[in-house]
């Protein structure tokens, strides 16, 4: 996460107001611009906020350029009074929040809370002009803060915590879902196509379908390995309990405090991890009910699973912009959305009604492949044709 400023240079007819200059501003620090009268540093936040353009050079955040939606984000406190001193101070605190983003509701719980810790709240249907120039200048500041302009959501695990461990803790936690999520779908899925493969081709089936119908047969046969893949995940949580007591743990050489990992993030990981899960392990029980050999289906698989490892490819890279473009769009790609959509939750940016939409196109896909699996392998018992694709539209058509 840095803000970043390259070769940047900002003229006035002749005058040089700016001149190719570069820096970098990140998380975690305090970072000054310094300057006598006239070298530049009001240009050179105004052209941050989009209130002028460079004529040469860019300006960008986590790597994208500074956009509309970065630049409503900021938080913004000039020196001198730039409230309009007839308005009222909640008034113009809810307008102000309403321009970042907030609803009205939310503006104006966010700005009465502001507004007691600084000891306004009895003065907040009174006018700007009337409060002393130090009472102005913290309805100033509030306007600055209102819209939450530096929050990490899930990373904000305690009030005095920097954002630096914060930062480590979500990394940290991120990697361990992401190894844990390429173990149990890279060796996993393999175990479960083979099992559906050797049991539909198998006469043990002839015993077991006139007693369970073939649906679920087969869901048993996935909510059994996602059992026991919990009970890993569970084990897992026991040991970092345990380790709990040890205050920190080294985790992939990051020194992590277990006490101060936020419990939303554990569980938005155990959500996108059966998730995640359920979606691939019923396209690989399509894959399962076509082939006759277990060899045949561990090829299949493996083509497959390309998606999955195109999505491991583009999680290195997210770790470090979690709000790119290409991250943002490939988050709503269901192959990608369990691995992608955690680490834009745990190191971006990204706004509820993105979860939910992402989570719900994700789970609706994986109840259409379900009844897909169910469909194609309710055909395919004691049947010893190979895989195909022409096969597999016929079977889905019900040609077969």
């Amino acid at each position: 996460m840095v803000l970043s400023v390259q070769n940047v240079s900002k003229s006035f007819g002749k005058l040089r107001a700016v001149d190719d200059l570069s820096f970098e501003a990140h998380p975690g620090r305090i970072f000054g611009l310094l300057g006598a009268n006239g070298a530049g540093k009001t240009t050179t936040i105004r052209m941050i906020l989009g209130i002028v353009s460079p004529d040469a050079g860019r300006i960008t955040w986590r790597g994208q350029p500074v956009d509309r939606a970065v630049q409503r984000r900021i938080g913004y406190l000039p020196e001198e009074l730039s409230l309009d001193e007839e308005m009222k101070i909640e008034e113009v605190l809810v307008y102000l929040g309403e321009l970042k983003g907030l609803s009205g509701r939310d503006a104006k719980v966010r700005a009465r809370e502001w507004l007691e810790r600084f000891g306004l709240g009895a003065m907040r249907k009174q006018k700007i002009g009337v409060l002393s120039k130090g009472n102005q200048q913290k309805v100033q500041f509030i306007a600055a803060v209102l819209h939450d302009p530096v929050s990490h959501r899930s990373l904000e695990v305690s009030d005095g915590g920097n954002s630096q461990e914060n930062l480590r803790i979500a990394s940290g936690i991120t990697t361990l879902f992401v190894l844990f999520f390429y173990i149990i779908i890279g060796e996993g899925l393999f175990s479960l196509v083979a099992e559906i493969t050797k049991e539909k081709s198998s006469r043990f089936i002839e015993l077991v379908i006139p007693s369970v119908s073939p649906i679920g047969f087969m869901f048993a046969k996935i909510i059994g390995y996602l059992g026991f893949f919990i009970i890993q995940y569970i084990a897992i949580g026991l040991i970092l309990f345990i380790m709990k007591r040890m205050g920190t743990v080294n985790i992939f050489e990051e020194e992590i405090d277990i006490s101060k990992i936020p419990i939303e993030l554990v569980l938005y990981a155990a959500l996108l991890f059966i998730l995640g899960y359920l979606f691939y392990a019923t396209i690989g029980a399509v894959v399962g009910s076509m082939a006759s050999r277990v060899e045949d289906s561990a090829v299949a698989v493996s083509i497959v699973m390309l998606p999955f490892f195109f999505a491991l490819l583009i999680t290195t890279p997210a770790f470090a912009m979690p709000d790119a473009a290409l991250v943002r769009v490939l988050s709503w790609v269901p192959p990608f959305t369990p691995l992608l959509l955690f680490v834009r939750i745990a190191l971006g940016d990204i706004s509820w009604w993105e979860i939910v939409g992402e989570v719900g196109l994700l789970g609706l896909s994986t109840i259409v492949l379900l009844f897909v699996a169910a469909r194609i392998f309710r055909r395919t018992i004691l049947n010893y044709e190979g895989v195909s694709w022409g096969r597999f539209w016929s079977l889905l058509m019900d040609r077969e």
